[in-house]
C-alpha cells in the first residue's frame, strides 16, 4: 500500500466516514443505488435481480413488522443493504491494496454469502430481516468489486485467456497459508456461534463468517466483545488457542488478538476472570469450559 493509499484508506475514513461515491462508476449489469435514509444520500451499486429481491425484502418487512416507512430508498432496509455493500466493497479493495501479490479470488469467496433462507417461508423477526439484507449487501459489494476490477483490467484478462494453459495456471489465486494452518474440532465453532453470538461477541451475520474470522480466512466483519464481556472473550480465545499445535499457537493468538484489539498478555493473564465477577459471570465461564472439554482433543 502506497503512502497515498494509506492516507485515503486509513486516515480519511476517520473524518469523512467509509461511504463511497459510485456515481462515476460504469460496470455492465450494475446501476447506481442511492438510498435516502440519512441526512446525506448514500450510494451503492445494484443489479436488476438484487433490486427485485431488495424490494421483496422491503415488502415482507413492512408486512411482517407493521413498519410504515414510505418507500424502499428511505427505509432501514436500504440502510442495511448499503452498509453491507460498503463494508464488503471496502474490505475487498483494501485487502488487495495490502496484499497486492495474492490475486485473491473474491468471487469464489462470495459463494459463502449465499443465503439458504426463504423470504416466503416462516415467521421473520426484525433481526432476521437485518441479517439477511446485510448479507445480501455484502455479497453484492463483493461481486461488484470483482466485476469492476475485471472491467478495469479487461485487456489484461483477454491476454491471460490467450496464454498457454501451463502459463495460465500460474495465475491461479494464491490462498493465504494461514487458511491451511488453523483447524479446530468439527462442530466446535458452530456451537460457539450458536451459543454466544450476540451474547458474548457482537452479532455476526453467520456461523461461516465466525469460522472465517477464527480460522483467519477472508472475512468482512470484526470480532468484538459485547459490553462487559471482554473476560469471557479472553476465555474463548485462550481455550481456542490450546486446541492448536504448539508451533502455530502463538502466531494464531497474536493474529486473533490484533483482530479484536486485545493484547496477548491480557488474554493469557485474565482468561480465568477475577474474584470480583458475578456468579452469573462464573457460570458463563463454566459453560464455556464445558463446551471446550466436550471437543477436547486430549
Amino acid at each position: 500500500m502506497t503512502l497515498y493509499d494509506f492516507f485515503q484508506e486509513k486516515i480519511l475514513p476517520w473524518f469523512k466516514g467509509d461511504y463511497q461515491e459510485f456515481s462515476s462508476k460504469i460496470v455492465d449489469g450494475y446501476s447506481l443505488y442511492v438510498a435516502t435514509w440519512d441526512k446525506e444520500p448514500r450510494q451503492a451499486m445494484i443489479t436488476t435481480n438484487a433490486l427485485a429481491l431488495l424490494q421483496l425484502i422491503f415488502d415482507r418487512h413492512s408486512e411482517s413488522t407493521g413498519n410504515k416507512e414510505a418507500d424502499l430508498l428511505s427505509s432501514q432496509v436500504s440502510r442495511w443493504y448499503v452498509n453491507g455493500f460498503t463494508s464488503a466493497y471496502n474490505y475487498c479493495r483494501r485487502y488487495d491494496l495490502d496484499h497486492p501479490f495474492e490475486h485473491t479470488n473474491f468471487a469464489q469467496w462470495s459463494v459463502k454469502l449465499n443465503s439458504s433462507d426463504d423470504l416466503e417461508r416462516g415467521e421473520w423477526d426484525l433481526d432476521m430481516f437485518r441479517r439477511y439484507t446485510i448479507n445480501l449487501g455484502r455479497r453484492e459489494g463483493t461481486l461488484f468489486y470483482v466485476a469492476e476490477k475485471e472491467s478495469c483490467n479487461g485487456q489484461m484478462v483477454m491476454e491471460h485467456k490467450d496464454q498457454p494453459k501451463e502459463k495460465a495456471n500460474k495465475l491461479s489465486p494464491i490462498v493465504p497459508k494461514a487458511e491451511d494452518d488453523y483447524h479446530f474440532p468439527d462442530g466446535l465453532l458452530e456451537e460457539l456461534y450458536k451459543r454466544f453470538n450476540g451474547e458474548i461477541f457482537k452479532d455476526l451475520t453467520s456461523a461461516d463468517e465466525f469460522k472465517s474470522i477464527i480460522t483467519r480466512k477472508l472475512h468482512t466483519s470484526h470480532l468484538a466483545a459485547c459490553s462487559q464481556k471482554k473476560m469471557l472473550m479472553y476465555k474463548i480465545l485462550h481455550d481456542l488457542s490450546l486446541l492448536l499445535p504448539e508451533d502455530i499457537r502463538a502466531t494464531w493468538l497474536k493474529d486473533i488478538a490484533k483482530e479484536c484489539g486485545y493484547k496477548v498478555e491480557n488474554i493469557n493473564k485474565k482468561y480465568k476472570g477475577s474474584d470480583s465477577v458475578t456468579e452469573a459471570y462464573h457460570k458463563k465461564m463454566e459453560q464455556i469450559g464445558h463446551i471446550f472439554r466436550k471437543y477436547s482433543r486430549t
